[in-house]
């Protein structure tokens, strides 16, 4: 794992920001069929289904033609990954793991979870952020993907990441990546992970010291938006300096309850005076934070107890103004194409039951991450 004294800013990077459905999976799929010498995939979800069909061909191919192969996923993120599947890749040469299993020789087992949405191309290339292996992810004409954020990284930072890549593959017995020289200029940016077990929270941190600093706005785009009193205290405290904070969330969600838990925050973010947006054509999943126009963070980090303290996650941080810029514009687009606000007139229509509902999810999912929380320290 890096060592802190390496988790600084440097420059000498290219960073494109990539949307899931056809921006994401086109640079995907063009990284593994250009690849020479290796790839390096570490996804959460890895879905049997046209997507991931796709890919496993794709990696397949590689590896025949000499790419050294590697592939770990989530024990219980991808727990509907067929065994013929699996089978298929190992038989083509590819390496492949499953991180934390849920039954071991020992029993059952409750761990961190990989989080990691990586794609790592010859030590080069890296694609990190939210986007999982799934058709949910990429769409197709009648479907419209689930809301989604990347980033194509080159520059220093992809041998951080790929350190990181071989401390999950190697079980942290790290070997020193290879040395690649980078043009200097470019965008500052590093690699943030938070891995509470082996005391990284620099995700967290990270967020926290952003909104702290905040000047002017803070723009949120969030899945399974449960921040925590810390993060809300700061967000409070940000309003009353006069930054203007806005906060993109899901109108739909593949967790209903997690939903219904993140409702019961709107009336505290509306007395805050914190814009709320939601996003409507399908389900919003994608992690970004955008201070003042000229810090952005994107990866797998929710705002949320599980994040903190139950998943290993990855996130770059950028700070540059023209793709801050750029990152801007995106969330602005998307705001006026897919979006409402919830106002307070909106609010106000909420029913009474659901209000108590709203409550009732809240209670019980902090109950559950506390549960699980105390489960995983026994371990």
């Amino acid at each position: 794992m890096l060592g802190k004294s390496e988790n600084i800013l440097r420059e000498g990077h290219q960073i494109k920001l990539l949307q899931s459905g056809y921006e994401y999976f086109a640079a995907l799929y063009d990284g593994i069929a250009s690849a020479k010498q290796s790839i390096h995939l570490q996804f959460y979800i890895y879905d049997d289904d046209e997507t991931g069909y796709c890919v496993s061909d794709l990696l397949c191919k590689a590896a025949e033609r000499g790419v050294a192969v590697e592939v770990v996923v989530d024990a219980f993120g991808s727990e509907d990954l067929s065994t013929e599947s699996i089978i298929k890749l190992r038989q083509a040469g590819i390496q492949f793991k499953k991180f934390s299993p849920l039954f071991t020789t020992k029993g059952f087992h409750i761990g961190l979870r990989l989080h990691h949405k990586i794609a790592l191309f010859d030590g080069q290339t890296a694609l990190i952020g939210g986007i999982n292996i799934a058709n949910k992810y990429r769409g197709d004409a009648a479907n419209i993907p689930w809301l989604d954020f990347a980033v194509e990284i080159k520059g220093p930072c992809v041998q951080d990441i790929e350190a990181v890549c071989k401390g999950i593959w190697q079980k942290n017995n790290v070997r020193k990546p290879k040395q690649i020289k980078f043009a200097n200029g470019g965008m500052q940016a590093r690699i943030l992970q938070n891995d509470w077990l082996r005391r990284k929270i620099e995700i967290s941190t990270a967020y926290r010291q952003a909104i702290r600093k905040a000047d002017k706005e803070i723009v949120l785009v969030a899945s399974y938006f449960l921040p925590g009193i810390r993060i809300r205290r700061l967000l409070k405290n940000a309003r009353k300096r006069g930054v203007g904070i806005t906060v993109l969330l899901g109108g739909v969600s593949d967790v209903q309850s997690v939903k219904r838990a993140s409702n019961y925050l709107y009336g505290w973010l509306i007395r805050n005076g914190i814009k709320i947006y939601e996003w409507k054509p399908s389900v919003l999943h994608g992690k970004i934070a955008m201070v003042d126009g000229k810090w952005v963070t994107i990866g797998s980090y929710n705002i949320n107890f599980l994040s903190d303290y139950g998943s290993i996650e990855l996130n770059a941080e950028i700070a540059d103004k023209e793709f801050a810029t750029a990152v801007h514009r995106k969330i602005e687009n998307i705001i006026a194409e897919g979006c409402e606000e919830i106002t307070v007139e909106k609010y106000k229509q909420t029913s009474f039951l659901g209000l108590v509902l709203d409550w009732l999810s809240y209670q019980l999912i902090r109950t559950s991450f506390k549960i699980m929380f105390l489960l995983m320290k026994r371990e």
